[in-house]
């Protein structure tokens, strides 16, 4: 999955709201944000590089998770909670991608 794809899918599972205007004499298309619970509209939080933005929306939604660089693999590892259901560990070089998975993978597995 693209970076992008599981940005929208972390904003989505988070309770972002994805609207679109269509510009019809210009050809374009824009899409927005609605943050959740809110009106205010934003651009698409940078979930898979920024942990400042993880560590902003994602949390409310899991019990628990866990970030540790593992020296040997020169790697980031981290894992995810939510009601008794635990992700897989989950490498990454970025803390934040790894982060990412982590969270999308616990998603899947409570489906």
């Amino acid at each position: 999955m693209e970076n992008q794809e599981l940005n929208e899918k972390l904003a989505i599972w988070r309770g972002f709201t994805k609207g679109e205007n269509y510009y019809k004499d210009e050809g374009l298309c824009i899409d927005w944000w609605a943050e959740p619970n809110s009106t205010n509209f934003s651009a698409l939080p940078d979930f898979t590089t920024d942990l400042n933005a993880c560590f902003k929306w994602l949390p409310a939604l899991v019990d628990d998770f866990g970030i540790y660089y593992d020296g040997s693999t020169k790697e980031y590892k981290a894992w995810a909670r939510k009601d008794h259901i635990t992700s897989e560990v989950i490498s990454d070089k970025n803390v934040a991608l790894a982060l990412c998975k982590a969270i999308e993978n616990l998603i899947d597995a409570s489906k």
